[in-house]
């Protein structure tokens, strides 16, 4: 099977997107998701140009951080009155579900044109390198009336895949995780993304898109380890896939742990490699 230790949130802030970096460089991650939205493009191609291994890279739809790629007269809804995007999760969802089917249209077409800038932005500031699939923070472009624009800017912009969130049931890793609230409400987001991602490996396909065959990094987000790692490669087997693409979200390695909110840095990351853990995962 084959496994992809994958990053997001490349740009986001400096000292993610330093610890993104200094991962690849070390050669613990196979690929990152690179935001529009955030820290300037053009310092990351060059660093990313110059990595030992071209890293598989994704576009990371974003419609809640930074600043909007197209003008803010094509997007006012998706912007505040800060000018900053706006949209999370469920306000994004809620603003789509409760409204009028013309005001819907027009919401959707913001949504499409922010992500096409995005995407042609990341794709010319990172151009030779390739851009291998398309992703969303927070996985909003999972959301129903938004998971179709997402695949369609996919396919209108030459990119091969997109993912989709499906992630097999990993039991606890350890006895500890059923008392953590955190594991519980990532149980709920799991199956939130299970129900939203049902039929859509079929429609992406329909538009020459490939998906991994499984997703992990929803549990275990904020607390993923080693051993998170291989109960998910396992719970993936069993299943049968020939694919699964692991979701981190690296920070800095100052300091001896993790910012909240990242679960691992690359400093860890080399922990897991020193112990034979990708080689067992056979990671490729």
């Amino acid at each position: 099977m084959k496994v992809i230790l994958h990053s997001d949130d490349l740009g986001l802030s400096p000292g993610v997107t330093r610890g993104i970096l200094e991962a690849l460089e070390a050669g613990v991650l196979h690929g990152t998701s690179v935001m529009a939205t955030g820290e300037p493009l053009a310092p990351l191609a060059q660093r990313l140009a110059h990595l030992p291994q071209p890293p598989r890279l994704s576009v990371h739809l974003n419609l809640s951080e930074g600043t909007p790629v197209a003008s803010l007269r094509e997007v006012p809804w998706l912007v505040g009155p800060d000018g900053r995007l706006r949209l999370s999760f469920g306000r994004c969802l809620a603003g789509l579900v409760f409204c009028s089917p013309a005001r819907r249209r027009a919401r959707c077409a913001q949504i499409e044109r922010e992500w096409l800038a995005q995407t042609r932005a990341v794709a010319h500031a990172l151009a030779p390198l390739p851009i291998a699939a398309i992703d969303g923070h927070t996985h909003i472009h999972m959301l129903p009336f938004v998971v179709p624009i997402a695949a369609a800017v996919a396919a209108r912009e030459g990119i091969g895949a997109i993912r989709v969130p499906r992630e097999p049931l990993a039991h606890a890793v350890s006895a500890a995780d059923w008392f953590r609230p955190a594991w519980w409400i990532n149980q709920l987001k799991r199956l939130v993304l299970l129900g939203l991602a049902r039929g859509r490996e079929a429609d992406a396909r329909r538009l020459g898109l490939e998906t991994p065959d499984a997703v992990t990094g929803v549990l275990y987000t904020g607390m993923m380890s080693r051993r998170a790692i291989l109960a998910a490669v396992r719970a993936a087997r069993r299943r049968g896939c020939r694919s699964l693409e692991v979701v981190l979200h690296v920070g800095p390695s100052a300091g001896p742990f993790p910012p909240a909110g990242r679960s691992t840095t690359a400093g860890r990351l080399r922990g897991l490699e020193r112990s034979g853990t990708l080689q067992r995962a056979s990671v490729a």
